[in-house]
């Protein structure tokens, strides 16, 4: 890794964690910004909205599945 890279990266790493998450999305942002990944997530898309319409996937309602992680996220913090 060249210098720069060194730099920017400890730069980074300096910077409050809210900071931290908009610099990743920024750049994962102009990464997946291809023809290739915007056809890809297009065609799967298309494919899970056919497979909903179809009733091929099981739904859950938000609501259970907020409760279910809360419960699972408070039982980890008992544990630690």
């Amino acid at each position: 890794m060249d210098r720069e890279y060194k730099e920017v990266l400890q730069d980074v790493l300096a910077l409050d964690r809210e900071s931290q998450i908009t610099i990743a999305e920024t750049v994962m942002s102009a990464v997946s910004a291809t023809p290739e990944h915007n056809a890809a997530w297009r065609a799967e898309t298309r494919k899970r909205t056919e497979a909903y319409k179809h009733g091929d996937v099981p739904l859950t309602d938000s609501d259970d599945v907020m409760a279910r992680e809360r419960k699972r996220i408070d039982e980890a913090r008992r544990r630690a």
